[in-house]
């Protein structure tokens, strides 16, 4: 049948915080409270965009926290 493409956790993360529409912030809390990776993000962030780092380090803190 079809293909479906598929993006990780990484490539989701950075697409929605270069997006950055409040829906796209709370789902990157959404996805931090649902378990991803926060040091795996952070890298990949680090490597690729890191003006995305303080963003995504609020965002995951404040999933964190409720």
């Amino acid at each position: 049948p079809g293909v479906v493409p598929v993006v990780g956790i990484e490539v989701l993360m950075l697409m929605k915080l270069r997006a950055g529409r409040t829906q796209d912030l709370a789902d990157v809390e959404a996805l931090v409270r649902s378990g991803a990776d926060i040091e795996a993000i952070l890298d990949f962030l680090r490597v690729h965009e890191p003006r995305h780092v303080p963003v995504f380090s609020r965002c995951a803190q404040r999933a964190l926290i409720e």
